[in-house]
């Protein structure tokens, strides 16, 4: 059992690389060193990983032909923190897709865990319960004023005092930003594609307090 675990876990961990997108915009050439025969560039880097949810980062880059001519090498500088991202979400998503769970001590609270009401774009509120590993959540949301409505469920990764929630329904994908601020509220902003989930007069940004 333990080596089909093991067996299973490193095919879904090469899955979750496999599917990865990288690409690269704003792209600025810096020149080329005739000497290591390479040009020099910086951009926009963007990683899509397999749960649609996306790595940016503006990044330094060279990029070199190979020996043979036919392809070309791309070294990225800083790419350290870049990996430990990436890192930590395959392994969420590993773990996931083996069923295994990994919670919080008995007994241990979590301050994230509750529901949270407050008004925006439409009168919103944002629930949050505990997911299969640490720092991973469930969430819904939901919105609603006069003429329009809309809801979403999703999953939550937390990254400090972020939140980043990815909500999908088919090809649909809805990414909110929910930011826990030092004065109790929570900041939650649309990031991209959630007008499938509601109407055009409503929204699920807006700033929020936990229900007592």
């Amino acid at each position: 059992m333990a080596n089909s675990t093991v067996g299973n876990g490193a095919a879904y961990f090469r899955e979750f690389l496999d599917t990865m997108k990288i690409s690269w915009s704003q792209v600025v050439s810096n020149g080329y060193d005739d000497k290591a025969q390479k040009f020099s560039c910086e951009g926009l880097l963007t990683i899509t990983l397999i749960d649609g949810s996306a790595i940016t980062k503006q990044t330094e880059f060279s990029t070199q032909r190979t020996a043979d001519g036919k392809d070309f090498l791309v070294a990225l500088r800083g790419a350290a923190s870049l990996i430990d991202k990436i890192g930590i979400k395959a392994a969420v998503h590993t773990v996931n897709k083996l069923g295994i769970e990994i919670k919080k001590s008995e007994g241990e609270s979590d301050q994230y865990i509750g529901s949270y009401t407050g008004k925006g774009e439409g009168e919103v509120e944002l629930k949050i319960k505990q997911g299969q590993i640490v720092d991973q959540y469930r969430v819904s949301m939901s919105t609603a004023t006069e003429g329009c409505a809309g809801s979403a469920e999703g999953v939550g990764v937390r990254v400090g005092h972020i939140l980043n929630i990815t909500a999908r329904d088919g090809e649909d994908i809805c990414k909110v930003k929910a930011e826990f601020t030092t004065n109790g509220a929570v900041i939650l902003e649309e990031v991209d594609g959630c007008s499938f989930f509601h109407g055009a007069a409503c929204g699920f940004s807006g700033q929020l307090h936990k229900k007592n």
